[in-house]
Protein backbone atom coordinates (compact mmCIF):
# COMPACT_ATOMS: atom_id res chain seq x y z
CA UNK A 1 0.00 0.00 0.00
CA UNK A 2 1.35 3.57 -0.97
CA UNK A 3 2.13 5.16 2.13
CA UNK A 4 0.60 8.77 0.97
CA UNK A 5 -2.50 7.38 1.01
CA UNK A 6 -3.42 8.45 4.34
CA UNK A 7 -2.89 11.65 3.64
CA UNK A 8 -4.31 11.92 0.04
CA UNK A 9 -7.70 9.86 0.66
CA UNK A 10 -9.47 11.83 3.36
CA UNK A 11 -9.33 15.39 0.94
CA UNK A 12 -11.02 13.54 -1.68
CA UNK A 13 -13.99 12.25 0.51
CA UNK A 14 -15.11 15.76 1.61
CA UNK A 15 -18.30 17.12 0.39
CA UNK A 16 -17.78 19.86 -2.35
CA UNK A 17 -19.33 23.14 -2.38
CA UNK A 18 -21.94 21.76 -4.86
CA UNK A 19 -22.95 18.84 -2.60
CA UNK A 20 -22.99 21.60 0.68
CA UNK A 21 -25.65 23.72 -1.30
CA UNK A 22 -27.54 20.81 -1.92
CA UNK A 23 -27.60 19.68 1.42
CA UNK A 24 -28.16 23.00 2.69
CA UNK A 25 -31.08 23.28 1.12
CA UNK A 26 -32.45 19.31 1.68
CA UNK A 27 -31.78 19.97 5.02
CA UNK A 28 -33.26 23.50 5.93
CA UNK A 29 -36.05 23.82 2.94
CA UNK A 30 -37.48 20.15 2.22
CA UNK A 31 -36.54 18.93 5.88
CA UNK A 32 -35.17 15.63 4.25
CA UNK A 33 -33.13 12.79 6.63
CA UNK A 34 -29.56 11.64 5.99
CA UNK A 35 -30.96 8.30 4.10
CA UNK A 36 -32.77 10.42 1.18
CA UNK A 37 -29.90 12.86 0.96
CA UNK A 38 -27.49 10.06 0.92
CA UNK A 39 -28.85 8.74 -2.08
CA UNK A 40 -29.68 11.70 -4.22
CA UNK A 41 -26.29 12.46 -3.26
CA UNK A 42 -24.78 9.05 -5.01
CA UNK A 43 -26.92 10.05 -8.08
CA UNK A 44 -25.88 13.02 -8.23
CA UNK A 45 -22.29 12.91 -7.80
CA UNK A 46 -21.47 9.15 -8.94
CA UNK A 47 -17.82 10.20 -9.44
CA UNK A 48 -17.42 11.16 -5.95
CA UNK A 49 -17.28 9.46 -2.94
CA UNK A 50 -19.53 10.13 0.16
CA UNK A 51 -18.54 9.53 3.36
CA UNK A 52 -22.04 9.17 5.29
CA UNK A 53 -20.14 11.00 8.06
CA UNK A 54 -19.30 13.97 6.87
CA UNK A 55 -23.26 14.42 5.32
CA UNK A 56 -24.16 13.70 8.78
CA UNK A 57 -22.35 16.55 10.38
CA UNK A 58 -22.94 18.77 7.55
CA UNK A 59 -26.73 18.03 7.96
CA UNK A 60 -26.88 19.01 11.86
CA UNK A 61 -25.08 22.28 11.19
CA UNK A 62 -27.81 23.29 9.27
CA UNK A 63 -30.16 22.00 11.26
CA UNK A 64 -29.30 24.82 13.91
CA UNK A 65 -29.94 26.92 11.25
CA UNK A 66 -33.22 26.04 10.51
CA UNK A 67 -36.17 27.47 12.08
CA UNK A 68 -38.75 25.17 13.61
CA UNK A 69 -41.99 24.76 11.23
CA UNK A 70 -45.68 25.53 13.48
CA UNK A 71 -47.29 22.87 11.30
CA UNK A 72 -44.81 20.35 11.83
CA UNK A 73 -46.00 16.49 12.57
CA UNK A 74 -45.44 17.57 16.24
CA UNK A 75 -47.76 20.10 16.10
CA UNK A 76 -50.33 18.25 14.48
CA UNK A 77 -50.21 15.06 16.64
CA UNK A 78 -50.11 17.16 20.09
CA UNK A 79 -53.98 18.47 18.51
CA UNK A 80 -54.56 15.59 17.81
CA UNK A 81 -53.86 13.50 21.27
CA UNK A 82 -55.84 17.16 22.86
CA UNK A 83 -58.54 15.92 21.05
CA UNK A 84 -58.44 12.68 21.81
CA UNK A 85 -58.69 13.60 25.50
CA UNK A 86 -61.27 15.27 24.98
CA UNK A 87 -63.10 12.20 23.30
CA UNK A 88 -61.69 8.75 23.70
CA UNK A 89 -63.76 7.50 21.11
CA UNK A 90 -60.34 8.80 18.76
CA UNK A 91 -58.04 6.23 17.52
CA UNK A 92 -54.75 7.46 16.74
CA UNK A 93 -52.12 4.99 14.53
CA UNK A 94 -48.56 6.32 13.83
CA UNK A 95 -46.85 4.41 11.00
CA UNK A 96 -42.62 5.89 11.12
CA UNK A 97 -40.17 5.15 8.98
CA UNK A 98 -37.05 3.21 11.16
CA UNK A 99 -33.99 4.43 8.89
CA UNK A 100 -35.87 7.84 8.77
CA UNK A 101 -36.77 8.29 11.54
CA UNK A 102 -39.99 9.98 10.74
CA UNK A 103 -43.26 9.93 10.80
CA UNK A 104 -44.76 8.88 7.71
CA UNK A 105 -48.03 8.22 8.23
CA UNK A 106 -51.03 8.93 10.76
CA UNK A 107 -54.59 7.40 10.83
Amino acid sequence: MNPLVGKIAPKYQKLTDKMIEKVKFWTIQRKMGISTQYNLLVVLFSDKVINKKDLSNAIQQFKKQAKPNKNDAYQMLTDLYLKKEINPRWIIKLHFDLDERRLNSLF
